[in-house]
Order: C-alpha cells, then structure tokens, then sequence
C-alpha cells in the first residue's frame, strides 16, 4: 500500500526515482534539483566558537552505555536447526535440516536474540555505574516479511520494560528502521491516513512520556526527532535517519529534506552554537553513501562540518558491527569534520559472519571529550555449551584509552593520509581488510609499542637498540669464484619473458569517466558531485575498449577487443585491480584463475 500511494502520488520523473535509488548513473542530461539539493547555513559565529564546557579541563567524567539492535524474538525455540532452508529459522515450525547443529539455549548465529538472552544482558550490565542510556533502535527479528504493527509494539514494550526497571538514568532513545511496517518505511508528516507511521511515535511517547520536554512532542509525534538537554552544557539531538535511507520508499514521495529534518538539525545546532553547549548527535543508520539519498548525505555532511566545534561525537547502530567512522568535509576530502561510534549490535544475527552479542560503554568527561570507549562481548559458542542454570559472563573485549575524540579523529587522518588513504571509502575499507590481522597481532606480538612504531616509522620512534629492529643475519664467506665456474662456461642462450603489474579489472567499463574523482574509476557508478560543482568540472576524458593509459587497469573486455583496438601494451590477465580497499580472497582467486 505504501508503494502504491507513493506511485501515484510521487513528482519525479523515473530516472530520479532511479538516481535516489542506484545513484545519479541513472540520470539523463543535467542533475536536477530533486537529486542535489543544498539547505542554506548560517554563518559561523565569531564569538563563542567552542562551547565553553569543551574549553574547560573537563576533570570529571561520566559513564553512557549505548545499547542498539536487539532484534527480539519472543519465538525463539532452542534445540530448532537454525539452518532450516528457510529464509528464518529457531521457531518451533522450522522445517528441520539434520545436518546442522541445534540453536543454543542462548541463541545461534543465524537467529536473533531470544528473551533469555536480553534477561542475562540486562542482569549482566552495572547499572550503578551508569549516567546516561543512549537505546540506538530496532526491535523486531529480521523475519520482516512477517512484520506487524502489533509485533513491533509488543517488542517494543518488552525492551522498555527491561531499560525501565534497570536502568535509573535517562534513556535517549532513536528510531530503528525495524521498528516500522513495512520495514524502514517511516511516512512524513503530512501522510495522516493508515499508511502513517505516527502509531510508532505515539507508542514511544506513551512509553516514555516522562523523557520528551514539552517543546519537542510535536517534533517526534510528526517524525521521531526530538533534542534534550542533559545538564547544563551538555545536548543530545536524536535525529530519525530513517529519512535518509534509499530503502525508505516515502522518501520518492517527498526527496529534499524529508519532514524538513535537516533544516530543524541546523537550528538546534544554531541554538546549541549560541548557548555554548556542545552537543551528540545520535541516531539509528549511520549517514553513508550506501545507505543515504546523495542530496540528504551531502546537506548533512555540511551540516556537520559547519558545527563542528559544536558536536563532539556522534552515536549510531544498524550495522551490526563495531565501527569507529571519521567524517570527511564535502570540499576537501582530506579534512576531518567529525567522527561517529557504531556500537556492535545485541543480535548475533548476521547470515554469514559469526557475531558475538555486545554493549558499548562511552566515558566522556564533562567537556564533552570521550576519554574510553569499552565494548563488552557474549562468547555465544562457550556460552551455548553451559550446563542448564549456569549463566554466561559479557567480559571487556577491548578498551580503547589512549585517544580522546580529537587524537582519534586525527589518529585516522593520519592513518589514511600516510597510506595515501584519501577518502572515507578506502579508509574503512582498508580498516575491515586489516582489522582482523591487526588484532590477531595486538593480541601475539612480542614486540613493545615502540618497536611497532619503529617498525613502521624508522628510529625516530625507537631511540634504543632492539634485536628486533637492527638484526643481522650471518652471512658464509664467498668461497671461489661460483660465477666464472657456472655461466661463464655456458655458451647457449636463453630468452626469458618478464611480466609484471597487469593488476585485471573485471568490472572495467568502457567509455566511462576515468577522471571521476573517486579513489578508483572506470566503473558504472559515478560519484555523488553536488550540483553547484558541476560547472567547475572540465568535460571527462573517457575509458576505451582496451583500457585507460593514465587512470584504470587493464580491461575485462581487452582480449575480446584485441582485434579491434591496437593495444600496445595488452597484458596477460593474472592480477587484481588496485581498488585493495576492496580485495578480497575469491576476487583474487578469480582473477587469478
């Protein structure tokens, strides 16, 4: 029914519906303003440009846990093959593959989160320690072709009931694209019949009346967005992303600004600017280019940036992962204009990785500076072999303490910068592709801090000797001369082919722009240029058949050009691309092959 209303009612033409969907590849002829719309900013202030409670020394300090992606499912049947060939499985009518081993007493990798494991969780977590409760979304399981209004409400009600009996500091709570039906389809406003989400802002409001100041019922009741002030000083502003999202279908009914927003965003930041207050922003989808409409990502990156001295972090779920994300400026994609914190996800749910269930501590001083970050993890396998009435134990995964919200920002600048990282893309994806070696080495290496920074930066990190930086191997004397004993003698002659870099691009396109701005072109997909940019670029050079001589790989397509091109330079296939932030074994092995 929504996707019928939005049908008939909609204003874009199809290639925009298309370019909100798949991006602006889909475009015929100039951007339109549906596509690249800009909200208009104020100008930064002269006066009061850092909160005064981000200038003081900040000695004291305050605990928040961030909670997100619970996923409850109140018909979770353990001893069900969680692997049953159907789309979900754990419940009771599961159909049965005998092969696989039985959903655990406290939940399976392929399932969501069973109510004997929120119980433990909740049981689990130091309440007394905790000042604050920031509750990032979703609470149904990822059975959503079976989503009811009723299911969302009765989830809903079960995890209130538990963030209200343990927890006796605020709870900040921000809408997850699972708590809508269908899933992720939150209406605007001016949307009052039957296919209005406003039954999900109601319910929220009614849960949690005593949390939403006066002043900002009528913003959630219309689009779940509210701001509150903590203490003095200190602001959260929750903002509903679900706004943003390309998978939200109201969004090809209303594209600029939906349910204006952003433009309310800037205003509370406008007056958080003015009052001195430095601010979290905290939300469900962390804003990207992959899960945001371009124009939406693009005004909120500005956003952002212009109030940087006014956010200090910002707080997001969905992913199910645990992230650290670092915002780059729209117009100098070496600038860093904030950072956001994506706590890892309750449900272990992820259909292909294994996810331990986790919560995030966040330690901030009262400047507003984060000064640890602690993730807490369930061992679901351990945890599935207790005996009946034993209890599982959350311990500290990792603790990050070294960094406060500035270093860590610059930390990864620095990162990608030496790496000749320049976007946010190859950042992260260098990060994922990385992460797992780097931990498995924090955990096992024998070195001291100092030689790993000696390692990667030469001595100036490492003013000592180390065995493990300056060692020697022994090397035999030379004993007579095995040159003129073995070649000189040899009078036949061989030819040896040398070939080297051909790195293959599978996916190349030809005739697509190979100056497109990106960390790596010749592909489909266009980046997202906004609109007023468009007249400072010069017309793009183009990718042939056979390959680009400046910009891209050698070509997918080249060896069935060859007759048609004169390639002079036309290589034998056998490596990858030099998109590494992308690499992965089966491409290589494809590629290979």
């Amino acid at each position: 029914e929504p996707l019928d209303q939005v049908r008939h009612t909609t204003r874009l033409s199809t290639p925009e519906v298309c370019a909100l969907l798949l991006g602006d590849q889909c475009l015929v002829g100039n951007p339109t303003d549906n596509i690249y719309w800009k909200l208009k900013l104020n100008k930064r202030k002269k006066i009061n440009s850092k909160p005064k409670a981000k200038q003081n020394n900040g000695n004291k300090t305050s605990n928040i846990l961030h909670i997100t992606d619970i996923h409850l499912d109140e018909h979770y049947s353990p001893l069900i093959e969680p692997k049953c060939g159907a789309p979900y499985c754990c419940r009771a009518n599961s159909t049965t593959v005998p092969s696989t081993p039985d959903a655990g007493q406290w939940g399976s990798y392929f399932c969501d989160t069973p109510l004997k494991l929120l119980d433990n969780l909740f049981a689990t977590i130091d309440w007394q320690s905790i000042d604050l409760v920031y509750w990032t979304g979703d609470v149904t399981p990822h059975d959503t072709w079976q989503d009811s209004k009723e299911g969302i409400l009765s989830a809903s009600k079960i995890i209130t009931s538990y963030l209200k009996k343990y927890s006796k500091s605020p709870v900040i709570v921000s809408l997850g694209n699972h708590m809508a039906v269908p899933v992720g389809t939150f209406s605007p406003p001016d949307i009052t019949n039957s296919l209005s989400t406003r039954y999900v802002f109601d319910h929220m409001i009614n849960e949690w009346s005593e949390l939403f100041p006066t002043d900002q019922l009528s913003s959630f009741r219309s689009a779940g967005y509210y701001t509150l002030r903590v203490r003095p000083g200190f602001r959260v502003i929750v903002v509903n992303t679900n706004y943003c999202a390309r998978l939200n279908i109201w969004t090809y009914y209303q594209p600029i600004d939906p349910a204006n927003q952003l433009k309310w965003l800037s205003y509370q930041l406008d007056l958080a600017e003015k009052a001195s207050e430095f601010v979290h922003i905290v939300g469900h989808i962390p804003p990207d280019n992959r899960e945001c409409t371009q124009g939406w990502l693009y005004n909120y990156l500005n956003i952002i940036e212009r109030y940087s001295d006014t956010i200090v972090a910002q707080f997001y779920g969905h992913t199910h992962y645990d992230e650290l994300r670092v915002y780059y400026s729209n117009y100098d994609c070496n600038k860093v204009i904030g950072f956001g914190i994506i706590s890892p996800s309750v449900t272990p749910y992820d259909g292909s990785l294994r996810l331990n269930p986790a919560y995030r501590l966040v330690k901030i001083r009262d400047n507003g500076i984060i000064d640890n970050i602690e993730t807490y993890s369930l061992d679901l396998s351990r945890a599935n072999t207790l005996e009946e009435g034993s209890t599982p134990e959350w311990p500290l995964e990792y603790s990050i303490t070294w960094f406060s919200a500035d270093s860590l920002a610059f930390a990864f600048i620095n990162i990608c910068s030496t790496l000749k990282l320049s976007t946010p893309e190859v950042c992260d994806g260098y990060i994922n592709i990385f992460k797992d070696q780097v931990e498995y080495i924090r955990a096992n290496t024998r070195l001291e801090r100092t030689e790993i920074c000696g390692l990667v930066m030469g001595d100036q990190c490492y003013s000592g000797e180390s065995e493990n930086l300056h060692w020697k191997l022994d090397i035999p004397d030379r004993t007579d001369d095995y040159r003129k004993r073995h070649f000189l003698k040899s009078k036949k002659i061989y030819k040896i082919l040398h070939i080297t870099d051909i790195h293959l691009d599978l996916d190349y396109v030809p005739f697509t722009d190979n100056t497109c701005q990106t960390p790596y072109c010749c592909r489909v997909c266009r980046p997202f240029r906004p609109r007023h940019l468009y007249s400072r670029l010069m017309t793009p050079s183009m990718g042939t058949l056979c390959g680009n001589m400046c910009e891209c790989e050698v070509a997918g397509s080249a060896r069935h050009y060859a007759s048609l091109c004169n390639c002079i330079n036309a290589d034998i296939p056998f490596s990858t691309a030099h998109d590494t932030w992308q690499d992965s074994r089966p491409n290589s092995l494809k590629t290979t092959k």
